[in-house]
């Protein structure tokens, strides 16, 4: 096997599945804490399918590589660029953003997956992109075909296991990391995700800032100005972002009803949810969920 051969292996499976019907449900038990289950493996071949600057949040962690086409992943209050042949841990309740992409084609990766215990993952959080060796490519080409071929679906776990454990060894702070110039982020960043872990699960329910400040251990006052400070919009502008997000993700991925999603999104009225659907996306959720067409399945990307 020459060293390209893997990397052109994650490509042309990389290109079958930019499509999913279900983004929530994948394979591999839980057999231990360590090991990553419940996988799921897609890609994404234009910068316009990652939704933009739109932020997303999931309680799912994701690995995210660049198999081709670089840009821009804002975690949280980091931004970090990727680069072909790179990688990115996104762990749960992160919010993440996609920018400054110098062409549309590429060719970006997830593997999005549940894990007991993220402790031996930790050297990756904040630490910007790993670049992939080629044994990283060899067990990144080895989960594709796992996830692929039912009969191989038993070994997923441990070819990604293996693939999280290589890039953790890896880690540490980036270079021109200060950990003095970093104490305030890395202390914002913590309360995004508190917060983020809080609300997440209670989308469907009335958030007042009262419950949420109590929750946080925190006066209203002294959590409003504090949650600020730290995410640059008030709590109330957050928890709609946060609606619309998920309300923008069960239109594309499911086939509820609108109402049932305004309803799953903590809204009382279809006219409510609409009305601010359409404030924040510019559509109508129907016109949102018409819009939301396959995406093209080959990337126009030259091939190496």
């Amino acid at each position: 096997m020459n060293a390209a051969s893997p990397r052109q292996a994650v490509i042309q499976r990389a290109q079958g599945i930019n499509r999913l019907a279900d983004y929530y449900s994948g394979f591999g038990e839980a057999l231990t804490p360590h090991l990553p289950h419940n996988v799921i493996c897609f890609s994404r071949l234009s910068s316009s399918a990652l939704g933009g600057s739109q932020p997303h949040q999931h309680h799912r962690t994701i690995l995210l590589i660049a198999v081709e086409g670089r840009g821009k992943v804002s975690v949280d209050m980091e931004t970090f660029s990727l680069e072909p042949g790179e990688a990115l841990l996104i762990f749960p309740f992160s919010f993440h953003a996609y920018t400054d992409f110098p062409e549309s084609a590429i060719c970006w990766l997830f593997v999005t997956f549940e894990k007991g215990t993220l402790q031996e993952m930790e050297p990756l959080r904040g630490a910007g992109a790993r670049r992939l060796g080629e044994v990283e490519w060899i067990l990144l080409a080895e989960t594709l075909a796992c996830w692929g071929e039912p009969g191989r679906r038993p070994l997923l776990p441990f070819h990604l296991g293996l693939l999280l454990q290589r890039l953790a060894a890896t880690g540490g702070a980036p270079p021109g990391f200060s950990p003095g110039d970093g104490e305030a982020q890395g202390a914002g960043a913590a309360l995004l995700r508190k917060v983020n872990s809080h609300l997440f699960p209670r989308l469907d329910q009335p958030l007042p800032v009262k419950a949420i400040a109590r929750a946080m251990g925190q006066s209203e006052s002294h959590f409003r100005a504090r949650f600020r400070a730290v995410a640059g919009v008030g709590l109330g502008r957050h928890v709609r972002r946060l609606r619309m997000k998920r309300a923008s993700d069960l239109l594309h991925t499911s086939s509820l009803s609108v109402s049932e999603v305004a309803r799953q999104c903590g809204f009382e009225s279809l006219y409510a949810f609409s009305r601010a659907f359409k404030a924040e996306y510019g559509v109508s959720p129907r016109a949102y969920r018409r819009s939301s067409l396959p995406e093209p399945t080959v990337s126009p990307l030259r091939r190496r």
